[in-house]
């Protein structure tokens, strides 16, 4: 009988202490590109990287990372967000007059030897705005790095 109780006793602290399992929905792939980047960074950590280049980032608010490149030849400094959520590099043109353009520095593709037109027009919306304005390609630097032929948007207007 207390052999009995005692098995119903353990039986209860089994269910009364059962963890739920979740599926990791996960892909692969994904599971792979974010080892790669922790490795990536780890790397960073301990100096293995030869062919690491730090840029100075300022930071507001937490939330929005912005710091310096420079774009053609000679250079023109500009003060870029930058924005993981997207793949293109945009600066203002020397041809945009709206309020939000004349605020900040602005491209001007005459004045960069290096400057090459692409010809593409492109209008991309975003939550907060959006912009005008045309793809072209330039030198472009960040800290010690230099990237030749990069394309870059430069904008005709802009909203926010």
């Amino acid at each position: 009988m207390v052999k009995l109780l005692v098995v119903c006793l353990l039986i209860a602290c089994v269910f009364a202490h059962r963890i739920e399992l979740e599926r990791n929905t996960k892909s692969i792939a994904t599971h792979n590109r974010m080892m790669q980047e922790a490795q990536i960074r780890q790397d960073a950590l301990l100096g293995k990287l030869t062919d690491f280049v730090p840029v100075p980032l300022n930071q507001y608010e937490g939330v929005e990372y912005f710091g310096p490149v420079d774009i053609g030849t000679p250079a023109q400094t500009f003060q870029v967000v930058y924005d993981t959520g997207s793949s293109n590099l945009w600066v203002p043109s020397s041809q945009c007059f709206t309020m939000t353009c004349l605020r900040h520095n602005r491209y001007n593709a005459a004045k960069s030897s290096t400057y090459k037109p692409n010809g593409t027009i492109i209008e991309l919306d975003y939550g907060s705005g959006s912009v005008n304005g045309y793809f072209s390609n330039d030198v472009v630097g960040l800290g010690a790095a230099t990237i030749v032929d990069q394309v870059q948007l430069s904008t005709l207007s802009l909203s926010s």
